[in-house]
């Protein structure tokens, strides 16, 4: 099973505000999460690991 995290904890490993994550995804430019329950402002998501890690390799690999 992949790991699943939360906004915090992928904000950590890239090294931005969590907010920042919530701007991408809203943009367009960084993996949805996946909505786990709840309904209206309270409900849930978290971020796939792997698709994280996916998303700093393509920038990393850009820069070349």
């Amino acid at each position: 099973m992949q790991q699943l995290l939360n906004k915090a904890e992928v904000a950590a490993k890239i090294g931005v505000h969590p907010e920042s994550i919530m701007r991408l995804v809203r943009a367009g430019r960084f993996p949805a999460p996946v909505r786990l329950g709840g309904d209206g402002p309270s409900f849930r998501v978290r971020f796939i690991e792997n698709e994280s890690d996916a998303w700093v390799a393509a920038r990393m690999a850009a820069r070349a």
